[in-house]
């Protein structure tokens, strides 16, 4: 059985404005350099979701009214189909490439800053070291892997959204009270779009660091990498774990079975991975 995440539970519940200073507060620890530079990522980024997200919102409401109405409408749908069954298909039906192709942009430009600040900060040019979109460890996050995570994002929004259109069509709410509730839900709020443009610029920035690093490894060169953290209390033992493992071979895994920071465990990590070569 699939164990909830408490990270997200402990993050949705956060105000905006408080993971707002957060993120402040990480660029001023100097964990992750070009910090300005990833802030109007991020930005960017959260302006693009906060669009998708209305979209969807907007969805959700028009379909809604459409379950509560059931009981009144005699058309095929609402006579054949079950109460769930129309829910669950409002979500099916839910757009979200559009908003997955926004990230996946921005996802790219932040790599190359990424990959670019790996290069010039270790003088990599020197050794003929370069970088564009079409290295191969690029293709594979923005085609293939990072599309895949993301798909995953309905999923959450469905659990929120959904017991509140269950909870509705039971009791009898009008549509007016449930659009409301629907509105203010952390799936559609500026917090999670926040935490999600946070989480994607960070995962593409330190890609483009690991991704640059290969083409070290593959030139001949001993490549070792390490986790750093940002070291507060706000640290948690997954990324205290890794930095513990000190400085590892580029092809080997931290104790998280992550490659390189940030975590895949849970949303808004802080780390950065140190490279060293010789």
């Amino acid at each position: 059985m699939m164990k909830k995440n408490t990270h997200l539970i402990y993050l949705k519940n956060m105000p905006f404005e408080y993971i707002r200073s957060w993120l402040l507060a990480l660029t001023k620890a100097g964990i992750r350099p070009i910090g300005r530079q990833l802030r109007r990522k991020e930005r960017q980024m959260q302006r693009d979701i906060d669009a998708e997200f209305t979209k969807q919102k907007n969805f959700v409401i028009s379909r809604m009214r459409y379950v509560l109405n059931k009981g009144m409408c005699a058309c095929v749908e609402c006579t054949t189909k079950s109460t769930k069954g129309m829910i669950d298909d409002i979500f099916d039906d839910m757009e979200d490439q559009d908003m997955i192709d926004k990230i996946i942009v921005v996802a790219g430009t932040t790599m190359t800053v990424g990959a670019a600040y790996r290069i010039k900060k270790m003088r990599l040019s020197e050794i003929g070291i370069n970088f564009d979109l079409k290295h191969p460890l690029a293709v594979k996050y923005l085609q293939t892997q990072r599309p895949l995570i993301l798909a995953k994002m309905k999923d959450t929004t469905k659990e929120h959204i959904k017991p509140i259109l269950q909870k509705a069509a039971a009791e009898g709410w009008s549509p007016q009270e449930t659009a409301k509730l629907i509105s203010e839900n952390f799936a559609f709020s500026k917090t999670r779009s926040l935490m999600i443009a946070s989480n994607e610029v960070g995962h593409a920035y330190e890609w483009g660091n690991y991704s640059v690093m290969k083409d070290v490894e593959d030139k001949g060169y001993k490549v070792e990498k390490a986790w750093e953290t940002v070291g507060d209390d706000r640290v948690t033992e997954i990324c205290l774990d890794n930095q513990r493992d000190g400085y590892i071979k580029y092809g080997d895994k931290f104790s998280s079975g992550d490659e390189t920071a940030p975590t895949q465990e849970h949303p808004n990590c802080r780390c950065t991975t140190l490279y060293q070569y010789q």
